[in-house]
């Protein structure tokens, strides 16, 4: 099976969806594992040090995102060979380039990605409601993969899960996706 990466602005739900849709897998059999780029982000600062520090916001978003996609790749490669899913949940997977894996952008209005951030713990959301998201806004719109396509993040959990699992090309290993 394919991986799926999902990814968006901060607040648009990426994580949630990615965990809810990992669950209709498994209840389907499938064996799925997520990797989440925010906690790859903070396990690779050992390696990378200053370059992996802050929010994937901050800083050098090229340069964070480039250090990730070899060891993304890497991982959605051994997916496929072991026969199991991988959800990529994260905006610095943008860019990432896997052979008929499904990318899926979150949308999702600017009004309604505050509201949800002010839901979220102190310090993220103090965060993330004080930082100037433009360029990671430009970042994400210039590095989206040609074969994405754009869910509005404001539909029901199960109509999103619906969606990308109608868009799953299904293989010898998803056959439990009907």
């Amino acid at each position: 099976m394919p991986s799926i990466i999902i990814t968006g602005m901060p607040g648009s739900g990426k994580t949630h969806l990615s965990m809810k849709l990992a669950s209709e897998l498994m209840d389907r059999n499938i064996s799925t594992l997520i990797l989440h780029t925010d906690i790859m982000k903070i396990a690779m600062r050992q390696f990378y040090g200053d370059d992996m520090r802050h929010a994937a916001y901050r800083g050098n978003i090229q340069h964070k995102s480039e250090l990730m996609l070899d060891i993304i790749t890497r991982q959605a490669f051994k997916a496929d060979h072991d026969g199991y899913t991988l959800i990529i949940e994260g905006t610095l997977a943008a860019g990432l380039d896997l052979p008929d894996s499904l990318y899926v952008v979150l949308d999702i209005s600017e009004e309604e990605r505050i509201r949800r951030i002010k839901q979220k713990h102190k310090t993220a959301r103090d965060d993330l409601l004080v930082d100037n998201l433009d360029e990671y806004r430009v970042f994400l719109e210039s590095h989206e993969n040609p074969k994405a396509f754009h869910l509005r993040a404001d539909q029901s959990i199960d109509e999103l899960i619906k969606i990308i699992i109608s868009n799953i090309k299904p293989t010898s290993q998803s056959s439990n996706l009907s």
